[in-house]
Protein backbone atom coordinates (compact mmCIF):
# COMPACT_ATOMS: atom_id res chain seq x y z
CA UNK A 1 0.00 0.00 0.00
CA UNK A 2 1.46 3.44 -1.08
CA UNK A 3 2.42 5.90 1.91
CA UNK A 4 -0.45 8.09 2.13
CA UNK A 5 -0.87 10.67 5.48
CA UNK A 6 -3.55 10.06 7.32
CA UNK A 7 -5.70 12.95 6.67
CA UNK A 8 -5.48 12.14 2.88
CA UNK A 9 -6.63 8.69 3.81
CA UNK A 10 -9.87 10.04 5.17
CA UNK A 11 -10.93 12.38 2.40
CA UNK A 12 -10.39 9.59 0.48
CA UNK A 13 -12.83 7.37 2.53
CA UNK A 14 -15.33 10.31 2.59
CA UNK A 15 -15.19 10.60 -1.25
CA UNK A 16 -16.07 7.03 -1.34
CA UNK A 17 -18.84 7.27 1.19
CA UNK A 18 -20.47 10.01 -1.06
CA UNK A 19 -20.08 7.98 -3.76
CA UNK A 20 -21.75 4.64 -2.23
CA UNK A 21 -25.56 6.07 -3.27
CA UNK A 22 -28.40 3.72 -4.29
CA UNK A 23 -28.21 5.27 -7.88
CA UNK A 24 -24.53 4.25 -8.23
CA UNK A 25 -25.02 0.70 -6.56
CA UNK A 26 -27.86 0.61 -9.51
CA UNK A 27 -25.40 1.62 -11.93
CA UNK A 28 -22.84 -0.80 -10.86
CA UNK A 29 -25.15 -3.79 -11.03
CA UNK A 30 -26.27 -2.55 -14.39
CA UNK A 31 -22.60 -2.69 -15.48
CA UNK A 32 -22.04 -6.43 -13.54
CA UNK A 33 -24.86 -7.83 -15.10
CA UNK A 34 -23.57 -7.14 -18.84
CA UNK A 35 -26.44 -5.21 -19.67
CA UNK A 36 -25.19 -1.92 -19.91
CA UNK A 37 -25.31 -0.98 -23.59
CA UNK A 38 -28.50 -2.72 -23.59
CA UNK A 39 -31.40 0.00 -25.18
CA UNK A 40 -33.71 1.04 -22.42
CA UNK A 41 -37.29 2.02 -22.97
CA UNK A 42 -39.06 4.90 -21.29
CA UNK A 43 -42.30 5.91 -19.90
CA UNK A 44 -45.10 3.23 -18.53
CA UNK A 45 -43.71 -0.02 -21.23
CA UNK A 46 -40.10 0.11 -19.24
CA UNK A 47 -42.26 -0.33 -15.84
CA UNK A 48 -43.59 -3.29 -17.49
CA UNK A 49 -41.03 -4.58 -19.41
CA UNK A 50 -39.20 -6.48 -16.52
CA UNK A 51 -42.06 -8.47 -16.07
CA UNK A 52 -42.61 -9.34 -19.35
CA UNK A 53 -38.61 -10.96 -19.37
CA UNK A 54 -39.04 -12.09 -15.92
CA UNK A 55 -41.86 -14.12 -17.57
CA UNK A 56 -39.97 -15.21 -19.89
CA UNK A 57 -37.27 -16.08 -17.67
CA UNK A 58 -39.56 -18.52 -16.28
CA UNK A 59 -40.66 -19.69 -19.64
CA UNK A 60 -37.25 -20.79 -20.68
CA UNK A 61 -35.79 -21.91 -17.25
CA UNK A 62 -39.23 -24.65 -17.77
CA UNK A 63 -38.15 -25.72 -21.21
CA UNK A 64 -34.18 -25.94 -20.31
CA UNK A 65 -33.19 -23.19 -22.98
CA UNK A 66 -30.33 -21.71 -20.78
CA UNK A 67 -29.00 -18.74 -23.53
CA UNK A 68 -32.48 -17.50 -23.86
CA UNK A 69 -33.35 -17.77 -20.76
CA UNK A 70 -29.74 -15.76 -19.72
CA UNK A 71 -30.63 -13.27 -22.29
CA UNK A 72 -34.34 -12.20 -20.92
CA UNK A 73 -32.73 -12.44 -17.90
CA UNK A 74 -30.27 -9.51 -18.76
CA UNK A 75 -32.93 -7.58 -20.42
CA UNK A 76 -35.06 -7.75 -16.99
CA UNK A 77 -32.30 -6.92 -15.10
CA UNK A 78 -31.97 -3.55 -17.39
CA UNK A 79 -35.58 -3.29 -17.24
CA UNK A 80 -35.70 -3.24 -13.56
CA UNK A 81 -32.36 -0.83 -12.88
CA UNK A 82 -34.38 1.24 -15.29
CA UNK A 83 -37.81 1.19 -13.43
CA UNK A 84 -36.78 2.63 -10.08
CA UNK A 85 -38.78 0.47 -7.68
CA UNK A 86 -38.10 -1.80 -5.13
CA UNK A 87 -40.00 -4.87 -5.89
CA UNK A 88 -39.04 -5.00 -9.29
CA UNK A 89 -35.50 -5.71 -8.15
CA UNK A 90 -36.38 -8.36 -5.62
CA UNK A 91 -38.11 -10.08 -8.96
CA UNK A 92 -34.65 -10.02 -10.45
CA UNK A 93 -32.88 -11.23 -7.10
CA UNK A 94 -35.76 -14.59 -6.77
CA UNK A 95 -35.41 -15.31 -10.60
CA UNK A 96 -31.33 -15.15 -10.36
CA UNK A 97 -31.54 -17.92 -6.99
CA UNK A 98 -34.05 -19.62 -9.45
CA UNK A 99 -32.00 -19.74 -12.46
CA UNK A 100 -29.05 -20.82 -9.88
CA UNK A 101 -30.85 -24.10 -8.42
CA UNK A 102 -31.62 -24.59 -12.47
CA UNK A 103 -28.39 -24.22 -13.97
CA UNK A 104 -26.24 -25.67 -11.01
CA UNK A 105 -24.88 -22.10 -10.78
CA UNK A 106 -25.95 -21.63 -6.87
CA UNK A 107 -23.27 -19.58 -5.69
CA UNK A 108 -22.78 -17.09 -9.36
CA UNK A 109 -26.27 -16.67 -8.64
CA UNK A 110 -26.79 -16.22 -5.23
CA UNK A 111 -24.37 -13.16 -5.31
CA UNK A 112 -26.41 -11.60 -7.91
CA UNK A 113 -29.29 -12.04 -6.44
CA UNK A 114 -27.47 -10.49 -3.10
CA UNK A 115 -26.73 -7.90 -5.32
CA UNK A 116 -30.44 -7.47 -6.28
CA UNK A 117 -31.29 -7.24 -2.68
CA UNK A 118 -29.25 -4.74 -2.00
CA UNK A 119 -30.61 -2.20 -4.49
CA UNK A 120 -33.96 -3.21 -3.20
CA UNK A 121 -33.17 -2.34 0.11
CA UNK A 122 -31.80 1.17 -1.08
CA UNK A 123 -35.06 1.96 -3.21
CA UNK A 124 -37.23 0.91 -1.05
CA UNK A 125 -35.44 2.48 2.00
CA UNK A 126 -35.35 5.75 -0.64
CA UNK A 127 -39.04 5.68 -0.95
CA UNK A 128 -39.46 4.87 2.87
CA UNK A 129 -41.05 1.98 1.79
CA UNK A 130 -41.46 -0.15 5.43
CA UNK A 131 -43.22 -3.08 3.00
CA UNK A 132 -40.05 -3.41 0.95
CA UNK A 133 -37.59 -2.89 3.59
CA UNK A 134 -38.77 -5.79 5.45
CA UNK A 135 -38.93 -8.31 2.03
CA UNK A 136 -35.25 -7.15 1.30
CA UNK A 137 -34.45 -8.56 4.64
CA UNK A 138 -36.80 -11.39 4.42
CA UNK A 139 -34.39 -12.09 1.09
CA UNK A 140 -31.40 -11.76 2.65
CA UNK A 141 -32.50 -14.15 5.49
CA UNK A 142 -33.33 -16.64 3.35
CA UNK A 143 -29.81 -16.47 2.05
CA UNK A 144 -28.56 -17.03 5.16
CA UNK A 145 -27.15 -13.58 5.87
CA UNK A 146 -28.38 -12.82 9.24
CA UNK A 147 -26.93 -9.47 9.58
CA UNK A 148 -28.16 -7.99 6.92
CA UNK A 149 -31.75 -9.19 7.64
CA UNK A 150 -31.35 -8.05 11.06
CA UNK A 151 -30.20 -4.31 9.76
CA UNK A 152 -33.36 -4.06 7.21
CA UNK A 153 -35.77 -4.79 10.54
CA UNK A 154 -33.91 -2.18 11.98
CA UNK A 155 -34.35 0.16 9.13
CA UNK A 156 -38.16 -0.90 8.76
CA UNK A 157 -38.78 -0.08 12.32
CA UNK A 158 -37.09 3.59 12.33
CA UNK A 159 -39.14 4.12 8.94
CA UNK A 160 -42.45 2.68 10.79
CA UNK A 161 -41.52 4.90 13.67
CA UNK A 162 -41.25 7.88 11.26
CA UNK A 163 -44.11 7.08 9.66
CA UNK A 164 -46.55 7.16 12.40
CA UNK A 165 -44.87 10.29 14.02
Amino acid sequence: MPDIPNDEREENSMNADALLTPQSISNAFLMLSGTASAAQPEGPTAHAAWIAHIETVNAELRCGEIGTMLRAWHAACASALDGGTWDAMIAIGDAALRIGQSTGFKVAFAAKARQAYHVAFFRAHHQASVEGVRRAGDCFAALGEEELAAQCRVAAERLARSASA
